[in-house]
């Protein structure tokens, strides 16, 4: 475990010149704190982790009288691996790791075991000359796979890799300490983008002494363990699409993954970190989860078998891939509990109460009078309606071609309704010219994208409804008028644009087969500017005629 504490942001993500590593601590007790043996034998790393050229001496030091025993090839350190002696010289890019083992007591009565303090793992990656003077106003996000070779494009385990975040300065490029460094797990994400050349990447991060997960904050975002390199360059060559639906979510109270831009690297090959393995632009992403700062729903146990625990929570999901259960005419995935779990013979009521509770809304929405046919339930006593009307919106102010058909999440607290959200994936959205459905926006669908007024899946049942539709229209007005009004968006798109600067140039550099339009990003954004003023001008024009 490391002791340390990260370093705090002194600037803001828009500011700030950072190259990120991830730092990831050994198990604290379940408190959260150190016990004062820990403490003293917490191994401790001079410099920390980071990045050098040539060659990089670090000194190993402990607080109490103990050998500190190491390693160089990332396995775990035991009292049988080397013990340190004297400061050691790296020539390559390596994961030290190391534990402190104190000697025993020859004063104790009885054998016991030596003391050992918490595994420690630092991250050193060597920089070829040719990137040494590498610099970005973004963070700069370092991935070695070090003995995991290259990624798989179609695999789904993740592979063993750690991670570094810098904070370069003009002058010493992406050579310097690093500001967060984690042992992770990555593997190449998505669906159709992964036969792409430009991947996207999942990544979780670990533990420094084992293989469970360990959230740290990121970028200065909450604490999380699973987080997207996300860059959906074929269909969205503003860079932004992502980032700009999910701060539109965000800016109307409903939770939606937050971002930060940065620029990457991936050695796979096992050699230092060089402009070859520059992957260009990149959005980090909080991925969809349950978690305080995220999804924000009640554990649910495997023993509840019973209300109230029984009914909460989940989050579950409408995507391309195999389904786990089918409710109310759609196939569904779990999300959480995940699906290997939920298909425990212990979760089987769960899923079996998930299942009812879809379906019974299902019926309600369906039924003449809105009401369950024998309970007599409205539809609204199983879903959030101001959330599934704040959802649809979203998707359909941005013309979201996949939206509440792919990608499209649900959550449900113990006890609590059905909500939709939080929105996702935004690539083929917001008029990109990629995609020929999402590119024109006087109209309320594309020809191959929902019903009348835009009306997706169970969204198409609840617009019979008069009091929906009236609900939905004033929320467009009241939305209109205030966060989705020309001058926000035209501040929110302003804001981005600022924070990708010069990294737009170098993505397309780096990526010659997707350039932009006229080959200028500024062009790429003005069109998006522009598919917004005619959207929301358009709508204001209709809502009260189509709904």
């Amino acid at each position: 475990m490391r002791l340390s504490i990260p370093k705090a942001w002194t600037r803001g993500p828009c500011q700030a010149a950072l190259v990120v590593v991830l730092f990831v601590s050994a198990p604290v007790p379940e408190s959260g704190a150190l016990t004062q043996s820990a403490i003293d034998l917490a191994v401790r790393f001079s410099p920390g982790a980071g990045t050098f050229v040539g060659t990089e001496t670090v000194t190993l030091s402990v607080g109490s009288r103990a050998d500190i025993h190491y390693t160089l090839d990332g396995s775990l350190p035991t009292a049988s691996s080397p013990v340190y002696r004297d400061p050691i010289t790296l020539d390559t890019s390596t994961r030290l790791r190391a534990v402190a083992i104190a000697p025993i007591d020859p004063a104790a009565s009885t054998a016991i075991s030596r003391p050992t303090g918490p595994v420690a793992t630092e991250v050193f990656l060597r920089v070829s000359d040719d990137a040494r003077q590498f610099t970005s106003h973004l963070p700069v996000i370092l991935i070695h796979t070090f003995e995991s070779g290259a990624l798989s494009a179609f695999g789904t385990e993740h592979q063993a890799a750690a991670l570094l975040v810098l904070e370069p300065t003009p002058t010493d490029g992406i050579v310097g300490r690093a500001t967060l460094d984690a042992r992770i797990g990555i593997h190449v994400r998505g669906q159709t983008s992964r036969a792409f050349p430009k991947k996207q990447y999942a990544i979780e991060l670990r533990d420094d002494g084992d293989e469970t997960d360990r959230g740290r904050p990121v970028l200065g975002l909450p604490s999380g363990a699973d987080w997207v390199l996300s860059d959906p360059l074929t269909y969205d060559r503003s860079l932004i699409r992502n980032a700009l639906a999910y701060a539109l979510s965000n800016a109307i109270g409903r939770y939606a993954p937050r971002t930060r831009f940065a620029e990457a690297f991936l050695v796979d090959d096992g050699g230092d970190v060089g402009m070859a393995h520059f992957l260009g632009f990149f959005t980090l992403i909080e991925k969809i989860g349950r978690d305080a700062d995220r999804v924000d729903v009640n554990r649910l146990p495997q023993t509840a078998v019973a209300l109230p625990a029984l009914s909460g929570g989940y989050i579950v999901s409408i995507d391309k891939g195999a389904a786990d259960f089918v409710a109310a005419g759609r196939a569904i995935q779990f999300v959480y509990p995940d699906a290997e779990d939920m298909a425990r013979p212990e979760r089987r009521a769960q899923v079996e109460y998930i299942r009812h509770f879809i379906d019974s809304f299902g019926q309600a929405a369906n039924a003449p009078t809105f009401t369950h046919p024998v309970t007599g339930q409205h539809y609204e006593e199983f879903v959030d309606v101001d959330a599934w009307i704040d959802h649809h919106i979203l998707n359909v102010i941005t013309k979201n071609v996949d939206g509440m058909r792919f990608s499209t999440y649900f959550h449900k607290d113990r006890g609590g309704r059905l909500v939709a959200g939080p929105v996702w994936d935004f690539d083929r959205s917001l008029g990109t010219p990629y995609d020929a459905r999402a590119t024109y926006p006087e109209e309320w669908t594309s020809s191959s994208w929902g019903g009348r007024n835009a009306a997706e899946g169970w969204w198409a049942s609840l617009f019979r409804d008069p009091a929906f539709r009236s609900r939905y229209r004033n929320r467009v007005k009241e939305l209109l008028n205030g966060p989705f009004s020309a001058d926000n968006l035209d501040r929110l798109v302003d804001g981005l644009v600022l924070q990708v600067g010069d990294a737009a140039d170098r993505n397309f550099r780096r990526w010659t087969w997707t350039p932009p339009q006229s080959n200028s990003h500024a062009a790429e954004i003005a069109q998006l500017r522009e598919f917004l003023r005619r959207r929301t001008a358009w709508i204001a024009t209709r809502i009260d005629i189509d709904f």
